[in-house]
């Protein structure tokens, strides 16, 4: 890879880091070094992501190499992968699995879902507003799934 691509691809990374930061100021966000060395993501700081960064001057849609490059790039991990995108005088697009936007569990990563970034990060406040509902009522719900289990006990006693 030639030093201007290089170039090019860091500041890419760095563009999308400023972008996360503005959208997600309590997380903290950074270039991971170690991908050179390693083969890993682009982006860390993103809870359940890791994020490879593609910045290219000509194009309309992803390149399925870049999808499977950051698939690869989070097996060792227990993250999700993303896929940011942008071409010359075009927005950031993401590309994700689509089991986590429908809200279940990621096992497999050949569907995904494609959006304007815009589009993600409401998608990423409300799913992190889920989850934050969910843990403040998770002794209830173990009480309710508790109780329930007894008296079904009982019924069948």
């Amino acid at each position: 890879m030639g030093v201007k691509s290089r170039r090019k691809g860091a500041n890419g990374e760095l563009e999308f880091i400023k972008l996360l930061s503005d959208s997600f100021p309590s997380y903290e966000f950074q270039r991971n070094y170690d991908q050179a060395a390693k083969s890993g993501f682009d982006v860390k700081g993103l809870p359940g992501f890791g994020i490879e960064v593609k910045r290219y001057k000509r194009g309309r849609l992803y390149q399925l190499d870049w999808w499977e490059q950051v698939v690869e790039a989070v097996k060792p991990t227990r993250l999700l992968p993303m896929l940011a995108y942008r071409f010359d005088r075009t927005e950031w697009n993401i590309l994700i699995p689509a089991q986590w936007v429908i809200g279940n569990e990621v096992d497999r990563h050949d569907i995904t879902c494609h959006m304007p970034y815009k589009d993600f990060v409401n998608l990423y406040e409300k799913h992190d507003e889920i989850k934050k509902n969910f843990d403040e009522h998770k002794d209830e719900l173990e009480e309710a799934e508790k109780q329930y289990q007894a008296f079904m006990q009982s019924m069948a006693d």
